[in-house]
């Protein structure tokens, strides 16, 4: 029996994708990602990036097989924001299969949101475990290709 995910994915919003984020290092990804991620909710870059930094070495992001899912609720922020970010060259992270990451998406919530943040994470999960699908992520060539491969149009939907 196939194992991968035969239908199309869940429908997921991600309102940033950077789709080639050309970085050597964990450190250097936080700061373009808070630059990228600052720039369109309004928040401080450093503050943004200090966060990030504090949230992984609390509670490691990676979670294997080149992905990472990190989750932070903001002040200030007035709705949730998913960012998806396709490392050029992967970089290493604190992953417990050693392999570098080269996914990674970022779930920003309000500060008084509550847990409904975990349903997302739980589905990018469920979708990224999909090794066909991650192949796809991995070659598309821009930000429209990657956008399309989580919300296919109805057109090219599988019937349930």
């Amino acid at each position: 029996m196939n194992t991968s995910n035969a239908q199309s994915p869940i429908s997921i919003e991600f309102g940033l994708i950077i789709p080639c984020l050309a970085v050597a290092n964990q450190k250097q990804a936080f700061a373009a990602i808070a630059k990228s991620v600052a720039a369109s909710i309004g928040i401080n870059e450093k503050i943004l990036c200090d966060r990030f930094v504090e949230k992984e070495k609390s509670n490691p992001s990676a979670n294997g097989n080149g992905l990472a899912i990190m989750h932070l609720q903001m002040s200030g922020l007035q709705k949730n924001l998913n960012v998806f970010v396709r490392i050029k060259n992967a970089i290493a992270m604190n992953t417990p299969d050693n392999k570098n990451v080269d996914i990674l998406c970022l779930i920003l919530t309000p500060e008084r949101e509550g847990s409904s943040y975990l349903q997302t994470i739980a589905r990018l999960s469920r979708t990224l475990r999909d090794g066909d699908l991650c192949k796809k992520i991995r070659n598309a060539v821009d930000e429209k290709e990657i956008k399309a491969i989580f919300n296919p149009s109805p057109s090219k939907k599988i019937a349930a």
